[in-house]
């Protein structure tokens, strides 16, 4: 009997498991024949595993990984799903030294959603909490813009000054030391 493979793909949280069910129920109306199964999945050992790997002990996620899983969900334009994991990071890897880019996450949903005043908060909390972070250096602007936002123009004044010409050359510097790591950096730099 000739039937039809249809595969839904995507990541975690993205709809898959409503689509199927979705699609199923309309095929069972129309009394079709049907086989649901899903990758780990169909077994009870694939089940086990899936359950494992969707639900398995919270503590085998490092901060990386909360953190990159954050930034897809923010690709994936799961903004939801993006703050759960940058609170997460920030409540279970406060120390790392992804919690301040965590925070910079935050910022951002913030000042996408237009909540200026929780941006400028958080923005300044990256700045304060985490100037070790090469992102801090780039707070004085991203404050300014906020305050800007918020017509506190004085303070966006004083913000952009902050964040001068020098800022941003200490900026290049501190993402050039990161992408070629520091030995490599302090060599060229002599």
């Amino acid at each position: 009997m000739p039937g039809t493979f249809v595969t839904f793909e995507g990541g975690e949280g993205t709809g898959k498991s409503t689509q199927l069910k979705l699609l199923a129920d309309v095929i069972m109306a129309r009394g079709l024949p049907l086989v649901q199964t899903r990758e780990p999945g169909g077994t009870p050992e694939a089940e086990a595993l899936r359950t494992l790997l969707v639900n398995g002990d919270p503590g085998r996620w490092t901060a990386e990984a909360v953190y990159l899983a954050a930034e897809t969900a923010v690709e994936a334009d799961q903004l939801d799903k993006a703050r759960e994991l940058f609170e997460r990071v920030g409540k279970d890897f406060g120390k790392s030294p992804y919690a301040g880019r965590a925070l910079d996450g935050l910022a951002f949903l913030a000042e996408g959603a237009g909540d200026y005043q929780k941006a400028l908060e958080l923005y300044q909390r990256v700045a304060n909490e985490h100037p070790e972070d090469f992102l801090a250096r780039r707070k004085p602007y991203d404050i300014g813009r906020m305050q800007e936002k918020l017509g506190q123009l004085k303070e966006a004044a004083d913000s952009y000054d902050h964040s001068g010409a020098g800022g941003e050359a200490a900026l290049r510097e501190d993402i050039f030391m990161e992408r070629a790591g520091g030995e490599v950096a302090s060599t060229l730099r002599r």
